[in-house]
């Protein structure tokens, strides 16, 4: 019995070997197409990688950085607008008024000014213009008085505004 059962589990294991090669066999093809199947997908996977990062550097290399890098450094100057100048332009239109009774022209039109640099800063940094604000263009210009269509400066505008507040001359 127990030659039996070794030629038995013999003749199984030669059958059992003999089938996993003859499957082995079966199945390489099967699985040389499964592999070459995923190599091809990892292939066409890498491609589709490869073309959409292209894509995105030509993308990305199409847009001007110069005007991205004129949005992020205009919203600070932006803040720095609204925040300071306009605090200080309040405090100077509040003494002006308290002394003089009235804002004045010279600060009112600067007034107005700074609310078109604002106005046009935002309008650029959320893209909805190409028009470069100040300071990347000229000051606006703003009528100094309704006979005068010369525009200053806001250095010029400060200027005669300390003018005025020192020696407090009688023509306005």
């Amino acid at each position: 019995g127990g030659g039996a059962g070794s030629s038995g589990g013999a003749g199984g294991g030669d059958s059992s070997p003999s089938e996993r090669a003859h499957g082995k066999r079966r199945m390489a093809p099967e699985a040389e197409a499964e592999q070459q199947e995923a190599r091809k997908r990892v292939m066409e996977a890498a491609r589709v990688e490869a073309a959409r990062e292209e894509g995105l550097s030509e993308t990305i290399k199409g847009k001007d950085w110069e005007k991205l890098l004129f949005v992020v450094l205009l919203s600070v100057a932006l803040y720095l607008e609204v925040v300071y100048a306009a605090l200080l332009l309040v405090l100077l239109s509040v003494v002006r008024y308290l002394i003089k009774g009235s804002v004045g022209s010279r600060l009112s039109n600067f007034s107005d000014a700074l609310i078109t640099v604002v106005n046009g800063t935002l309008r650029y940094i959320l893209f909805r213009t190409d028009d470069k604000p100040w300071p990347l263009s000229p000051w606006p210009a703003t009528e100094v008085s309704a006979g005068n269509d010369s525009a200053e400066t806001a250095e010029e505008v400060a200027e005669k505004l300390a003018e005025d507040q020192g020696e407090r001359p009688s023509k306005d």
